[in-house]
């Protein structure tokens, strides 16, 4: 700590931010499974 607040390596920025484009290909992958129903009653 210095003075009060966290310091952090920039390794672990590194580590954490790798999660950031993960996430990003989950959600486009996701998106891509959604299917339109353009509000239609599916049965």
């Amino acid at each position: 700590m210095e003075n009060g607040a966290r310091a952090y390596s920039t390794d672990a920025y590194a580590a954490a931010l790798i999660v950031l484009p993960a996430c990003l290909l989950v959600g486009l992958l996701s998106a891509t499974m959604v299917r339109e129903t353009y509000c239609r009653p599916q049965r």
